[in-house]
């Protein structure tokens, strides 16, 4: 952490060291790479509360003499053993052999694998300069290049500023991951006490409510590697999402659509996932000033698709409604309780109420969950206690939220004697990818559901976020943001295989 004596409005921050790894012929990249992390610190370290510090043997290591002499041996205690990440490079040579492998930037490598710790490895395609470069280094940089991708993933680059755009982007990603792992295990850490929910006095519970809808929530786009080829054309094949809704908003907005296709690698799904923030950018701008009949179509397209009016819910389904299940969410839970209770209500039906601990940004989490929330709000709405509510608190994601309902939904249909007839309230964004979702999950549960459709809860993030005159510009960009980023999680989650 960063000075534990802080003054107020500063931020702790975690400092990691990042070794710079690469032969001598790289030395151009590794100033870059030096420069490129004081960047990302600039642009980066206040959201994610991480610093990179470079790391270099030329100007960290001290001079030492071994017994055997050993100077990688030197080198890996000296900064390998107290690094974090390490930034590997290779371009035509492999470097010079240690006695126990090729190189010592391969021994450095190895060492952070062995232990546990992340390696990024990038390969230069530049063809200038390779004249006068042994072919038996640049055999051996080809042998590595290929064993290395049998391992993981690796990046090539050809000129400087396409490698600065690299780091920068996959080293955004790696913070990203840290800052959600770190809440997750923090929310799972058993050395922090959470009371039973139920065994709270009625004046702690409603303190924690108002302390739950109190939160900002937060979105992010999850990591993912690419499925294989043939998985995501069969589930294309099967139950296909539109590219063409992705595409043409891209275009409408002057980006880039040509990375949008199915099925792709790792490096395409990045590149779609790394339009994420240009695109709501664009389309908040263009709210804010007017859009061109083109993109006013485009943003009403994405709306349309993404609410799924071809699942919605009919009256009937509603009177026939065996179970409610409502995914949890921080703002907007109290617009889709209210429509459960109504349908409870009417039909008869019971109530899922889905949501862990949602990743929060607090120190210590809270111990009230997304479905203990909902509770808690369902029953200052009502006295009626012949209503069933199940609250399912372990899902985290919205297909752990339907792997986690199975154990309800298939007691209610054993108690029936039938399968059931599912009506699931989300927000109007989630609809799409929430019904893709459940048909990939129940796809071999017929016997179990029968039929879901889903109805979309009345909240402010409609399709007013786009067109609504009197939207607070606050609110706008947040909404955007999010309709955005669900877009790309239906296209991540088909390339990923999730669904």
């Amino acid at each position: 952490m960063i000075d534990s004596r802080m003054g107020p409005g500063m931020t702790q921050a975690r400092v990691l060291k990042v070794l710079i790894a690469s032969p001598g012929d790289l030395q151009e990249e590794r100033e870059l790479l030096v420069r490129t992390l004081g960047e990302w610190n600039a642009l980066n370290a206040a959201e994610y509360s991480i610093v990179l510090l470079p790391v270099l043997w030329e100007s960290h290591a001290f001079p030492e003499l071994t017994l055997d002499g050993d100077p990688q041996g030197a080198i890996n205690a000296q900064l390998a053993g107290h690094c974090d990440i390490l930034i590997g490079m290779f371009w035509g040579r492999a470097g010079t052999p240690t006695g126990r492998y090729d190189s010592g930037t391969i021994e450095e490598i190895e060492t952070f694998v062995d232990a546990g710790k992340p390696v990024m490895l990038y390969f230069s395609k530049a063809l200038a300069q390779l004249r006068g470069i042994s072919t038996t280094q640049l055999a051996k940089v080809e042998r590595l290049r290929k064993q290395m991708q049998k391992r993981g993933l690796v990046f090539d680059f050809e000129t400087l500023p396409e490698f600065r755009e690299k780091v920068m982007r996959h080293l955004t990603h790696y913070a990203r991951s840290q800052k959600v792992a770190e809440s997750v295990s923090l929310i799972n850490d058993p050395r922090v006490e959470k009371l039973r929910w139920d065994a709270l006095p009625d004046e702690a519970k409603a303190d924690l409510y108002k302390r739950f809808t109190a939160l900002e929530p937060r979105h992010h786009l999850p990591l993912g590697l690419a499925a294989a080829p043939s998985v995501q054309a069969r589930l294309q094949a099967h139950n296909p999402i539109r590219l063409d809704v992705l595409q043409g908003l891209l275009t409408a907005f002057g980006l880039d659509s040509s990375a949008v296709s199915l099925p792709t690698d790792n490096a395409g799904l990045l590149a779609v996932q790394d339009l994420d923030k240009p695109l709501a950018r664009q389309i908040f701008e263009a709210a804010e000033s007017g859009y061109s009949p083109v993109q006013a179509e485009a943003v009403g397209g994405l709306y349309d698709y993404l609410a799924a009016p071809d699942r919605g819910a009919s009256s009937s389904d509603e009177e026939d409604c065996d179970v409610v299940l409502v995914p949890g969410a921080r703002r907007g839970h109290a617009y889709r309780v209210d429509i459960a209770l109504g349908i409870a209500q009417r039909s008869g039906a019971a109530i899922i109420l889905s949501g862990s601990h949602p990743v929060y940004d607090v120190d210590q989490p809270l111990a009230i969950g997304e479905a203990e929330a909902m509770a808690y709000y369902l029953e200052s709405k009502t006295l009626d206690r012949s209503i069933r509510v199940y609250r399912e608190n372990r899902a985290l994601t919205s297909s752990e939220t339907l792997f986690h309902a199975l154990p309800d939904l298939v007691r209610l249909a054993f108690e029936k004697g039938r399968a059931l007839q599912v009506i699931v309230v989300t927000s109007p964004y989630h609809m799409r990818r929430m019904m893709h979702l459940w048909d990939h999950v129940y796809a071999d549960r017929s016997h179990v559901v029968r039929q879901v459709t889903g109805l979309r809860s009345t909240s402010q993030y409609d399709r007013n976020v786009f067109f609504g005159p009197a939207f607070g510009s606050d609110a706008r960009r947040y909404g955007i943001g999010i309709y955005v980023q669900e877009l790309l999680k239906l296209y991540g989650g088909r390339v990923t295989g999730e669904f």
